[in-house]
């Protein structure tokens, strides 16, 4: 097409062009937003040169969703006026064109025009609609159309060209001006991320925090849900967004000790996972991003040339109660490599034993009545050190016998009188087979009806008035034994009881 052609059409579609406000109601999510709202020119007074037939068309056409997500539920508003000669009838139509991917609902209880209800059967196909006007129109009368439960189209950016409306009365409005978008779709986000540390020593990694703040746009409210810091494809620690500003969100996370294996970890980028929702501004839905470019830290190698072999010993396999000590518990740490030896601590656990090691060996002894009688067993950890690595034993047990007892029974006096025993004490003592720990328990005194709780190895009780008959009563003291001490029972002891 020649140029004139082309500049006398395009001075006969301004001629035509009519005032275009996409989103233009304040109480929707696009209005809210200067990046989404779009005007278009208003139509010249006049247009000199060969006179055209001016076909009847609506004006002031704007269309207002409340969200927009692609492929989202949304209520659009879509407002126009009819033209000086566009009145409706009731049942006159409304049609309403959008891009192909939108669904129009299909219930009439879905479309509401100037506040009423619509009663028919819209008639909807890919991106269109057209209803009956449930009530009159006059002419050059604002019209608004509130539509529920509408599918936007697919995320991306549409020409005003794209939406339009037209009524039984009226046409269409002529296209707007080049230029002018609609676009639907997740609100971008920018992720940055910070590091604390270049480098960070094994061992002490929860040194290294990362800080990762999400920014939404001006006006859309505060990015929410969460974020992770990855390295390539494994995740290093992650943490749920706070807002920082009015389109903004923060949070720190840190690594954990001895995570990650001394060496460079250069593919370190944080990720955001929008929330439900995922603005504070209900109007808006961010979509997820993530850091550029890749940063860069460092976890120190451990330093250890050499891994070790440790060795546990006991010097008795089998101790008594109380005589613990007689265990020498001896351990070695011998190094992967000859010439060299391992410094440092071995721990025995159970045991309450720390050997430092002297020439790479080191002993220690249990203490006295440490374990309860039973089998225990052991292990030696060596602790390591700047050049030799952390190793252990192979369990060894040790079996404690229970301790042998003696115990003695005292009568205060071997002669009482008749209805008068009481003057009689009987004390008991249980002495354990080593000094030490004092046997805890009961003692029995057969015949005497007397059962004492011992307290530091030693009890005692009285006799009850008339409890024996007169003449001689033999009485025996049995220690009843416990975990670690056994049963034992003292000498015969005589009464002599008279009238």
């Amino acid at each position: 097409m020649s140029k004139p052609h082309i500049a006398h059409l395009t001075a006969i579609l301004a001629a035509a062009a009519i005032s275009l406000p996409l989103l233009a109601s304040t109480s929707s999510a696009f209005a809210a937003n200067p990046r989404t709202t779009t005007h278009v020119g208003t139509q010249p007074s006049g247009l000199k040169g060969h006179a055209l037939p001016q076909a009847s068309s609506v004006g002031s056409v704007s269309f207002a969703p409340s969200d927009r997500q692609g492929a989202g539920s949304a209520t659009w508003t879509v407002g126009f006026t009819t033209s000086a000669s566009g009145a409706l009838a009731i049942g006159g139509t409304i049609t309403i064109n959008a891009p192909a991917s939108t669904t129009f609902p299909s219930a009439a209880s879905a479309y509401k025009l100037n506040g009423t209800t619509v009663t028919a059967i819209p008639t909807t196909a890919a991106g269109t609609v057209t209803i009956a006007t449930p009530v009159a129109v006059g002419d050059s009368s604002a019209i608004s159309v509130v539509i529920t439960g509408l599918t936007n189209p697919a995320a991306g950016t549409y020409a005003n060209t794209s939406f339009s409306v037209s009524t039984s009365a009226d046409t269409a409005a002529s296209n707007p001006a080049s230029g002018q978008s609609f676009s639907v779709g997740s609100v971008n986000t920018t992720t940055g991320l910070g590091l604390s540390s270049a480098s960070v020593a094994y061992g002490s990694e929860t040194s290294e925090t990362f800080t990762v703040t999400v920014t939404g746009q001006s006006g859309d409210g505060h990015p929410e849900g969460t974020v992770a810091v990855y390295n390539s494809t494994t995740e290093l620690c992650g943490a749920t967004l706070i807002p920082v500003g009015g389109h903004s969100a923060s949070v720190t996370c840190s690594l954990t000790t001895h995570e990650l294996a001394g060496g460079s970890y250069s593919d370190v980028f944080a990720t955001y996972s929008p929330g439900t929702p995922s603005s504070s501004n209900a109007s808006y839905t961010y979509g997820s991003s993530s850091s550029t470019p890749a940063q860069a830290f460092s976890v120190g190698t451990v330093n250890t040339t050499s891994t070790t072999k440790t060795s546990l010993e006991l010097s008795a396999g089998n101790v008594t109660y109380g005589d613990e000590q007689v265990e020498q518990l001896s351990v070695s740490v011998s190094p992967q490599d000859s010439g060299t030896t391992p410094t440092g601590t071995v721990t025995i656990s159970g045991a309450n034993c720390q050997i430092t090691l002297s020439s790479g060996n080191g002993s220690c002894t249990l203490p006295a009545a440490y374990f309860n009688a039973g089998n225990r067993q052991m292990v030696a950890t060596y602790n390591g050190s700047s050049s030799f690595r952390r190793s252990a034993s192979a369990k060894e047990t040790i079996t404690i016998a229970t301790a042998t007892t003696t115990t003695r029974l005292k009568l205060s006096t071997t002669r009482v009188t008749y209805r008068d025993e009481q003057v009689e004490q009987l004390s008991v003592s249980v002495s354990p087979e080593y000094p030490g720990i004092r046997p805890t328990g009961t003692v029995t005194i057969s015949g005497a009806n007397c059962q004492i709780g011992l307290s530091s190895g030693t009890g005692s009780c009285r006799l009850l008035p008339t409890q024996f008959g007169t003449g001689n009563r033999q009485m025996v003291a049995t220690y009843n034994g416990n975990q670690n001490f056994r049963r034992s029972a003292s000498a015969k002891q005589t009464i002599t009881v008279v009238r």
